[in-house]
């Protein structure tokens, strides 16, 4: 896994992203100044950056370093997140024309900041890894393991509880694949994954028809989606022989899900409930 670049010249700030970062096990953070940032060899500075996060209003030449990472070869896909406290539409658009992947807008909380780094961050390319041959146990041990904690929680007990216990199994896949033994826990994992998306959907999908929640017809498309990508893991490993690419597809898989479906997706069901909550006390 490469850097989060941090360009923050706020103490307080800074501090607080680089803790917000931690607790999803992103450590690689590298804190920029105006010094170390040159503009004329930005595939340099930023060769092994996953992402870039950029306080607009005070870095020096923020407009020339979000345009020259856009204009040089190596660095026009980076993700960058910008930091700003302007809310007219005209700057806003001015940012994302310039070279923004993602703002946010200050003041914002943890939990807003680590959903947009986990929204942009770059994916991780199973092909590439392979072709690296990187060996499947140091590719795990460089990945980020996310862990429960009460920003996955959307309020209502029986669905928390079911996203607590996927993310349980994918601890348990995790650190066998670090000891080497992913093999022996795979079938358990698609059998426990294949249920879980009867049931857990099962489940999901009632209590969103029962409160009205407006993004229920997409919640069943990406339901759906993960049923059939189980149903070809399920058959791809029907022979009963796991191979380390399996075993690099349902890690990566897995996270992916987690973070954008539970931490993202899932959890505008609970945004919606407190709103339907205010509603009611209003």
């Amino acid at each position: 896994m490469g850097k989060i670049f941090l360009c923050e010249y706020t103490a307080m700030l800074k501090i607080r992203i680089e803790k917000a970062l931690a607790k999803y096990h992103f450590n690689q953070i590298e804190q920029l100044s105006e010094r170390t940032i040159n503009l004329k060899h930005l595939d340099i500075l930023f060769r092994n950056a996953d992402m870039l996060i950029l306080d607009y209003d005070n870095t020096p030449n923020s407009n020339e370093l979000l345009s020259g990472i856009r204009t040089n070869l190596s660095t026009k896909n980076l993700p960058v997140l910008v930091m700003t406290h302007a809310t007219k539409k005209t700057i806003i658009n001015n940012i994302y024309e310039i070279g923004a992947t993602e703002i946010i807008t200050k003041p914002f909380t943890d939990f807003t900041l680590i959903e947009k780094v986990f929204r942009i961050k770059k994916k991780p390319d199973i092909d590439t890894i392979l072709e690296k041959n990187e060996d499947i146990i140091d590719h795990v041990q460089q990945d980020t393991l996310p862990s429960w904690n009460s920003d996955f929680m959307i309020g209502v007990e029986v669905i928390d509880n079911e996203h607590k216990n996927i993310m349980e199994q994918f601890g348990i896949l995790y650190n066998v694949m670090r000891e080497g033994k992913g093999q022996t826990y795979y079938k358990e994992l698609i059998t426990f994954l294949g249920e879980y998306a009867n049931t857990h959907f099962r489940h999901e999908e009632a209590f969103q028809k029962e409160i009205g929640y407006p993004k229920h017809e997409e919640q069943l498309i990406s339901h759906e989606n993960f049923r059939k990508h189980i149903h070809k893991i399920i058959e791809a490993s029907s022979d009963g022989n796991v191979s380390n690419l399996d075993l690099v597809r349902i890690n990566i898989f897995l996270k992916e899900w987690l973070i954008h479906h539970i931490l993202i997706d899932d959890k505008q069901i609970g945004v919606f409930i407190k709103e339907q909550q205010k509603k009611k006390i209003f």
